[in-house]
């Protein structure tokens, strides 16, 4: 997972704004419990192109970090744009 990590952290080095570098890098920060990292790394995929995993991605973190505004932020934007998504209706089945 480390050169994983490495690799990702690169390919951001290089084009900060790649957004499924981003998105992965920031999974592989969240389950190895670095929130706050992943917060960080995660900034770039939601403002460039939110998909419904990473704003899934964004739910999770605001969760962990216990920030109430940005959970409630994504949750919004996740049922709004896509409400037939996976993510959706792990949201609103209280996942």
């Amino acid at each position: 997972m480390k050169s994983a990590e490495q690799y990702l952290n690169k390919a951001l080095e290089v084009e900060p704004l790649t957004h499924s570098a981003a998105q992965n890098l920031a999974e592989i920060q969240f389950k190895r419990g670095d929130a706050t990292q992943a917060k960080k790394t995660l900034q770039n995929a939601l403002i460039a192109a939110p998909t419904s995993e990473t704003l899934w991605l964004g739910i999770k973190i605001a969760r962990l970090l216990g920030d109430k505004n940005n959970e409630a932020s994504y949750a919004l934007e996740l049922r709004r744009k896509y409400p037939n998504a996976a993510e959706t209706q792990l949201l609103l089945s209280g996942q």
